[in-house]
């Protein structure tokens, strides 16, 4: 199988993009972890596949794929270097992108400093909303900043389950 593909970094992580028109041009997950090899394959974090737009007023429909092939719901590296490539694909003024995946509506805007932003919607912390090999009947999750300016504030660096 030949894909084309563009190879693309965010704060970090690198990726590689690829449009899939038709669900048959989606790589199996087998051959995603060959080309996620560093050694023997293209290297990267996540597959990005751009797909066209399943819902009414928006420009892109994204999956995302970690390097073991597993498919995720978001990524908010990934999502920026969409935004930055399908922004580049279309000749227009427009500065603001809507974009569609499993993870639901993102909202995508080139900032005149070059640098791109994604609103990707408030974040779920219920603990049955997290993917965790805990038992579901653990009811709380707590965060705590060891070093927190004041008792009140919260960060997530460590993690206790009750």
């Amino acid at each position: 199988m030949r894909i084309a593909f563009t190879k693309m970094h965010g704060l970090g992580n690198d990726f590689i993009v690829f449009d899939a028109r038709q669900p048959d041009q989606v790589p199996s997950a087998a051959t995603l972890r060959r080309l996620a090899d560093r050694r023997t394959g293209i290297g990267f974090d996540q597959a990005l596949v751009l797909e066209p737009p399943r819902r009414a007023g928006t420009d892109v429909f994204y999956r995302i794929f970690n390097a073991d092939g597993s498919e995720v719901e978001q990524c908010g590296n990934g999502a920026r270097c969409i935004a930055r490539l399908v922004a580049s694909r279309v000749a227009s003024n427009e500065r603001a992108l809507v974009m569609d995946s499993p993870g639901g509506i993102v909202d995508a805007r080139l900032r005149p400093d070059g640098l791109v932003s994604v609103a990707m919607g408030v974040p779920e912390f219920a603990p049955h909303a997290l993917p965790s090999r805990r038992s579901a009947r653990r009811r709380a999750i707590t965060w705590t900043c060891p070093r927190a300016r004041s008792s009140s504030a919260r960060c997530p660096s460590a993690t206790r389950m009750r």
